[in-house]
């Protein structure tokens, strides 16, 4: 067996903003991988509290760390300077809030060399806030190797595989001319990962539970203002019609539209039942005119309650405003 090509430098881009209570318990799960080869692109997004001081610490032990520090510029500039900064042909990124196990890269590596795939993927451990995480029962592994169309039909209707970046490790060259959007301020990724995924040619998944994810109550994506709402649906739009450009299953095409208006008229109802939902009008608007197309579709494809949303909200929208509020 040649071992050198195990031996692949890998880039780990993890971007942060005022972390310093879980820094720490990230980049020790990073440094202790059992493979060494590795170069960790820490960006500090204009942090006010102890993140810089927690991380020169770990500068000071480690040559692998490259450290940059810019003004507050939001998780999808951060992400897109870590790219930039990862010299490594093979990339992942690792959240700031969580951690990995200590053969996170290794696995995910030669999984991704032993199936010659473009993308590799593990599985999530998911913790609540203030959960005490528990001991992880592991499986014996099993692979998964998918095409282009599978993987990318599984990542549309969010099975098996989710639009977050991490836990996975990419060929870097799937970013080129694929960025995090920098003007959304949340689901930067629900944006971005379906072109990256569009790109690669082989996927394979692991059943590996190998990163620990923490939810925290005060995350983006548990507190839909509307700006983040808008952002949300305009993202689901997005790959919507992203989808459109290949030859998908009839089932999956159904269930990306049904997934699709399922989230759009969730993100709507948040809007609307914010207390100052009148100074949100034109991106309310722009929920119409973009629904408007999905009246062409069936009752018997989309099903009786958004087919009588879609018109009620295009024909009669303060009939809609009042059911709502």
């Amino acid at each position: 067996m040649d071992s050198t090509k195990y031996n692949q430098l890998v880039s780990i881009i993890i971007p942060f903003y005022n972390a310093e209570k879980t820094l720490e318990r990230c980049l020790k799960s990073v440094i202790n991988q059992t493979h060494e080869n590795i170069e960790i692109c820490l960006i500090n997004d204009g942090s006010t509290d102890n993140s810089e001081h927690v991380c020169k610490n770990f500068i000071i032990q480690d040559k692998r760390i490259r450290y940059l520090s810019q003004t507050n510029k939001g998780v999808s500039y951060s992400r897109n300077k870590g790219i930039a900064m990862a010299t490594a042909h093979l990339i992942s990124f690792i959240d700031a809030d969580d951690w990995v196990d200590l053969n996170y890269i290794e696995l995910l590596l030669k999984n991704l060399i032993d199936n010659e795939a473009d993308i590799s993927v593990g599985k999530e451990n998911i913790i609540a806030e203030n959960e005490v995480n528990q001991i992880v029962k592991q499986e014996l592994e099993e692979i998964d190797i998918l095409d282009n169309l599978k993987a990318l039909e599984l990542l549309f209707i969010d099975d098996k595989l989710k639009s977050y970046p991490w836990l996975k490790i990419y060929k870097k060259e799937l970013f080129l001319n694929v960025s995090f959007p920098e003007n959304k301020e949340a689901f930067e990724d629900y944006a971005t990962i379906f072109k990256v995924f569009s790109k690669a040619n082989k996927v394979v998944i692991s059943n590996k539970i190998i990163y620990h994810y923490v939810q925290y109550n005060t995350s983006l994506s548990h507190h839909l203002t509307p700006k983040r709402a808008h952002d949300f649906f305009l993202s689901a739009i997005e790959m919507f019609e992203y989808s459109k450009n290949f030859s998908l299953s009839e089932p999956s095409q159904k269930k990306i539209l049904k997934k699709t208006l399922k989230q759009s008229f969730m993100c709507l109802k948040r809007i609307i039942r914010h207390e100052d939902f009148e100074k949100y009008l034109r991106e309310i608007e722009d929920f119409r005119i973009k629904l408007k197309p999905f009246l062409k579709d069936s009752i018997f494809k989309i099903g009786i309650e958004y087919f009588v949303f879609l018109r009620i909200i295009i024909y009669c929208p303060k009939i809609y405003f009042k059911l709502k509020k």
